[in-house]
């Protein structure tokens, strides 16, 4: 029967991040342990003998995120750096690591004149880029991508529009900067040469 226990439970809702899991690894004196953190289980207890029980405990933590159409990054997981504690509870919040930036749009568009639009979101930084589409129609007006990153990272953003006309043409916008947080997208100023399909 173990002498000691370390309580180790989740700082954040992992429902409603994007965070798969988070493996926890603990070391007291000679002894290691690995617990793992996710939606169903966000509370989990390490368990120790006597023969380390005044050795303070060290711990470490790897948090893996969700990929997927929603949400893009760079990195798969995040890692924090060893930490030593003498509490019997240890609090684990990977919001420490990363951070999220989100665009969003939302279609305001001429419904007889044009069938759908798309929004071309590009991010670049830290030698990654990627580019994640948001199709918008009138059945379907809002749309929104998530880019994880790390706290210490930099991230451009950039976004293009595509509009399709309602006799099929393509209209193309030039990529422009973009603030994280919301894209209205309106009729196109300007009928340009449509592109081909």
């Amino acid at each position: 029967m173990a002498d000691f226990r370390i309580v180790v439970r989740a700082g954040i809702d992992l429902n409603s991040e994007s965070i798969r899991l988070i493996e926890v690894g603990l070391v007291c004196g000679a002894q290691r342990r690995d617990v793992v953190l996710d939606a169903d289980n966000a509370v989990a207890v390490a368990e120790f003998s006597s023969d380390d029980a005044r050795h303070p405990v060290q711990y470490q933590y790897r948090a893996h995120a969700y990929s997927g159409p929603f949400t893009q990054g760079p990195q798969s997981s995040f890692e924090a750096p060893p930490r030593t504690t003498d509490a019997g509870i240890i609090v684990i919040n990977p919001r420490e690591l990363y951070r999220f930036t989100e665009v969003r749009a939302v279609s305001m568009i001429d419904p007889e004149r044009f069938m759908a639009a798309f929004v071309d979101v590009k991010v670049e930084g830290d030698g990654w880029s990627g580019t994640e589409t948001m199709q918008l129609s009138h059945s379907a007006r809002e749309g929104g991508v998530r880019i994880l990153t790390a706290n210490t990272s930099s991230a451009a953003i950039q976004h293009r529009l595509r509009y399709v006309t309602s006799a099929g043409a393509i209209i193309e916008g030039a990529w422009q900067p973009t603030e994280p947080g919301l894209i209205i997208v309106t009729n196109p100023a300007t009928a340009a040469a449509p592109a081909d399909v």
